[in-house]
């Protein structure tokens, strides 16, 4: 399943245009509209079906659903009777890139340690407090009670339209979509997390593979292959935790094990390049060079003429 992931600013405030709530039978659905302002929907029973520009999100009890302006929607209530509330807003968004969201997750974790230090003292706002993080589907069953208690209140103000109804309109949302976001970020945090030991246990299975398999001729498609992850995946994890490529780690075993055949036996060079794991003496002079600065010649003859000193 594809989620897109939403940055969401408070700074110049919210407008909500409608909010509400449906009580849907099975079979009710909407079909292929295109939204002028941002929805926002959680369902307090049943299920929901929304396609969002035909992707398919299940929403069960306590799921909630961003819906940017201008894409394409439709809605099916799926599998007997739901009911869920609902608010068209009008704020400013942008979609979060991967890199983005690394670096959001990291701050919200930073900002969780900062606030234990100052318990008891309330931080000068900051920009980065404005902002809100949502996905396209979220699971809020963590916050479901008190969301569910700002929509009815919302309701309410909606129908009395006492004097200030509209700032209290936007306050009681405001208030249901900061909860959103900290269900957001706290999933994404689990998942950074596991994202975390997924990506060390690789490094881990890499390196033990390498250093037990240098010689038998592996390359980076099959390193990728036997560990079920793209190339470029399995490069950009390693070089991050390693500061060099796997391809690179491998070559500098493999010159280690030759310089140390070099040292203790006669074996004609040709014949440690293969040892080692390297198809031609062409390439195993040059990756030699690049690592030690000499070629595997030079560098026995070396050895050779401290010996004879």
């Amino acid at each position: 399943m594809i989620f897109t992931e939403y940055q969401l600013s408070l700074e110049k405030g919210l407008e909500v245009n409608l909010i509400g709530h449906s009580v849907c039978n099975r079979g009710w659905s909407i079909c292929s509209r295109h939204l002028p302002d941002m929805e926002f929907i959680v369902v307090y029973s049943g299920q929901l079906l929304c396609e969002i520009d035909h992707i398919p999100y299940l929403l069960k009890e306590g799921d909630g659903c961003l819906i940017p302006p201008g894409v394409l929607i439709s809605q099916y209530s799926h599998n007997g009777p739901c009911r869920f509330f609902y608010t068209h807003i009008e704020i400013g968004f942008d979609v979060i890139e991967e890199e983005k969201r690394n670096e959001l997750i990291s701050k919200y974790i930073n900002a969780q340690k900062e606030n234990q230090e100052q318990f008891f003292i309330l931080p000068p706002r900051e920009e980065k407090d404005n902002w809100l993080f949502l996905g396209s589907h979220m699971d809020m069953i963590e916050y479901k009670d008190e969301i569910f208690t700002l929509f009815e209140k919302a309701l309410l103000e909606r129908n009395q339209q006492a004097p200030g109804y509209l700032y209290m309109l936007s306050l009681y949302v405001q208030q249901i979509l900061s909860l959103a976001s900290r269900c957001f970020l706290k999933k994404a945090q689990t998942q950074a997390k596991q994202v975390e030991r997924e990506q060390k246990k690789l490094v881990q299975d890499t390196l033990s593979y390498i250093n037990a398999h240098y010689a038998e001729g592996i390359n980076i498609r099959l390193l990728s292959a036997d560990f079920f992850v793209s190339q470029q995946y399995l490069t950009r994890v390693f070089k991050a935790a390693m500061g060099i490529s796997p391809i690179k780690y491998m070559n500098k075993i493999r010159i280690e094990q030759a310089k140390k055949l070099i040292r203790t036996t006669n074996e004609n060079l040709s014949s440690i390049a293969f040892e080692v794991g390297f198809d031609n003496l062409y390439y195993f002079s040059r990756t030699f060079k690049q690592y030690e600065g000499i070629s595997p010649l030079h560098y026995r003859n070396w050895l050779n003429s401290k010996s004879n000193q």
